[in-house]
């Protein structure tokens, strides 16, 4: 009798564990199957990643080969640059660490983190902005980076690069304009990883694409990652 009683026990937990699984798997949101081509080129786009409940929409700025330069197209979080206010440099702010860390293992599954490509990071003075004689501190190694002044000003010109947040940014603190728009929405400023006029001051794009600089723990800019990435294995 007790027998009987403990095997029926059994058998209803587990189909209340094979309920519970599936009720979790239905309820939890699925990542998108991206599809990817075999080449891009400047100017292209690509989804790869989720964050916040978001897929990821990247544009291709620059190719070397089948690899490709990709910059999120919207501004995807508001954070600091670094906690504290003090002189930094990209090697050693805050967000430099929770690029690499928190972001990468969120955002991308596996595959995808196996794609992207741990790229040489030039912070050396020519880099950063020429009107100041500040360097950006050391060279570092990085899967996901902040683009440097130079790079932006290579990407999108001298006053261009005008971004809009994501929801999630906005919920986030970012700062934005009605005056300035991006893709139909108003514009937010966003870091770059270069110095300003010193090193506890970093460079912005503005929300009318301008070049300006800001305190290492401005709370309201937009982060806007960088990455290297190989599509053909995505595929």
């Amino acid at each position: 009798m007790k027998k009987d009683l403990l095997k029926k026990c059994l058998i209803i937990a587990v189909v209340l564990a094979v309920l519970a699984l599936s009720l979790v798997r239905v309820l939890l949101p699925r990542r998108p199957a991206y599809e990817y081509q075999d080449s891009y080129k400047p100017g292209d786009t690509l989804f790869m990643g989720v964050y916040a409940g978001q897929p990821v929409e990247w544009l291709v700025a620059e190719t070397d080969g089948d690899d490709c330069l990709l910059v999120s197209r919207y501004g995807l979080e508001t954070r600091r640059y670094n906690e504290v206010w003090q002189p930094t440099s990209w090697a050693e702010c805050t967000l430099r660490a929770w690029l690499n860390e928190d972001f990468l293992n969120s955002c991308f599954t596996e595959k995808e983190r196996a794609a992207i490509l741990l790229t040489p990071v030039d912070n050396g003075e020519e880099n950063c902005n020429p009107a100041y004689t500040v360097g950006g501190g050391e060279n570092t190694e990085d899967r996901v980076f902040l683009l440097s002044y130079a790079e932006a000003n290579l990407i999108f010109g001298e006053t261009g690069g005008a971004c809009a947040p994501t929801d999630h940014a906005v919920k986030t603190g970012a700062h934005t304009s009605e005056r300035y728009q991006a893709d139909g929405r108003p514009a937010g400023w966003y870091w770059l990883r270069s110095p300003g006029f010193d090193t506890d001051y970093v460079a912005m794009i503005s929300t009318d694409g301008t070049r300006t600089y800001d305190y290492v723990t401005r709370s309201s800019a937009m982060v806007r990652p960088a990455l290297w990435v190989s599509p053909q294995k995505l595929k």
